[in-house]
């Protein structure tokens, strides 16, 4: 949920959260202009421009892919 000034997750404000550009993603995932996060927690690090939700828990930015909103070490790119 979001109003003009704060997004929340689960009842919590996200913090840093950037209303006027978050975008629920599939798989709990989420994303702002500056930042992604994962059941309301932000993932430093992530490029949020190039961020996506492949679903399945699965997501990727330019970088990694991530997995339940860990890093896949085991996969490089999808």
């Amino acid at each position: 949920a979001r109003d003009p000034f704060h997004v929340c997750f689960a009842g919590h404000i996200i913090n840093g959260a950037h209303p006027d550009s978050f975008q629920v993603l599939a798989g709990a995932y989420a994303k702002d202009i500056f930042h992604v996060y994962y059941q309301g927690e932000k993932m430093p690090g992530l490029m949020a421009s190039t961020f996506v939700s492949l679903g399945n828990g699965y997501a990727k930015d330019s970088l990694n892919v991530y997995y339940y909103g860990r890093k896949a070490e085991y996969l490089s790119s999808i």
